[in-house]
Formats: structure tokens, sequence, C-alpha cells
């Protein structure tokens, strides 16, 4: 009698990508994590299940992120034993989280696969293994502590040398309570308005006080007339702005 042959499972996978803020999801954030998480994934030849990106701290602790949290849960359901990320930076700046969410994915068996360093979240490691998992994670955390801290020191910089030019008479930006500004983007009364602009801008919010629009579509209306850019990448969800794209293998 035939002995039956058991298909070999395949192994399935997602890809996680972070940022801290919306200024870094084109450019040197989101696109760029997960086309190396792909490329990884397209050369072992493993199925990308869903993506996921979102844009938040990666110091909070795990029970506070709700978007990567829900991931792993859906890992769980669907027999994803993988999630790729670009490094350890990808999933936690802080080595305390760091090292929870390693013990919350060994315990639901699914794999963190940083695509520098893919043996780092070995759930059973050797001495070396476990010596350099807590290392890097160490040191994600020190990289972002030290970037925080001249950031810090340069805005003080910049800040005190704006001071001193409004004192001798120059003009600065001001923020609506008239304090000198130094962050941020350019505020309503700091655009360089049209009078079509103002009649325009005028005319949407007396339609809105009047009760015939709401506030999404004012917000729209608005976005148009002063031309602003609108991210196309996330939506909201929760607490935190995130984008799922779910593939069929």
């Amino acid at each position: 009698m035939a002995k039956k042959v058991q298909k070999k499972s395949v192994k399935k996978a997602a890809i996680y990508a972070r940022v801290s803020s919306t200024a870094n999801k084109d450019g040197a954030g989101i696109s760029r994590q997960t086309a190396v998480c792909k490329a990884k994934c397209e050369n072992t030849k493993t199925p990308i299940i869903c993506k996921v990106a979102e844009v938040v701290s990666g110091s909070l602790p795990l029970q506070k992120r709700a978007v990567f949290n829900e991931l792993l849960q859906k890992c769980s359901k669907q027999n994803i034993t993988s999630v790729y990320v670009e490094g350890t930076r990808a999933f936690a700046r802080n080595a305390a989280v760091a090292e929870a969410i390693y013990e919350k994915t060994k315990d639901l068996g699914i794999h963190i696969i940083p695509v520098d360093l893919p043996d780092l979240m070995d759930h059973n490691p050797n001495p070396a293994q476990k010596f350099m998992r807590r290392v890097m994670f160490a040191y994600t955390e020190l990289e972002k502590d030290i970037t925080v801290q001249r950031l810090q020191h340069g805005w003080k910089q910049k800040l005190q040398t704006e001071k001193a030019k409004q004192r001798s008479g120059q003009q600065v930006r001001l923020s609506l309570k008239g304090k000198v500004k130094i962050n941020g983007g350019k505020g309503l009364l700091e655009k360089n308005l049209s009078g079509a602009q103002r009649k325009q801008l005028k005319a949407k919010c007396l339609n809105y006080s009047k009760g015939n629009v709401t506030v999404r579509e004012l917000a729209k209306q608005l976005s148009s007339i002063l031309k602003t850019k609108q991210a196309g990448f996330f939506s909201f969800y929760g607490n935190g702005l995130f984008s799922t794209t779910v593939l069929t293998p």
C-alpha cells in the first residue's frame, strides 16, 4: 500500500515598516523599508501575504503598539510564520521594547527577520546569538538617544539665534502666540495668499458656519485652495496612521 505523501507547508511572510513621523514616510522611510523586505522575500521565494506600515514612535511599549499587535494576531490566525523588517530600528528603538517584542513573537511562534541580520531573532539562540541580539538592541537605543540629544541641542542653538535676530529688529517666523518659531510647516497666516485665495477661503468657512458642509468636506476644500499635499499611503486606524495591503500568494 502506497504511503501518502504529505505536502510541505509553505512558509508565509508579512512585511512591517515603521517611521516615527509623516515627514519620513516617503524618501527614506516606508517605501525603502518595504522594497528591501520585498526583495528579500522574493529572493527566498517566500509568499508575501500582507504589508503593514505605520507612523509611531519605536520607543512606545508593546501594549501601546495597536497596529503591530494587530499584525501579530493576524499572523497567528493565518499561519504567517515570518515578519520581515529592514532592521532592528524598524520595529523598536528601545532595548526593553525590542526584547519584549522578541519574547512575544517567540511565544506566538512568529519569527521577526531583520533583513540585515536574519538570524538575530532566532528562537533557540546559541550564546553568541543571544549576546548579539542584546547588543544590537542596546546599540539601536543608544543611536536613537544620541540623535535626539544632537537634534535638541541644534534646535536650542537655532532658537537662540532667531531670538537674537528678533531683538535686533530683523524679521523672524512667529507662532500665532507671537513667539519665535523655528520648526514645523508654515501656518495659514505665514502663507503668501492671493486676494482670490483669501476670498475663496472666507467663502468656504462661511459656508461651513451655516452648516452646509461637514468638517471633512471643509478640510478638502481648504486643502484644494491652499494646494497642500495629502498623504496617500496612510489611512486612519485607531490611534495610529497605517496602511495595510493584502496580497494573495
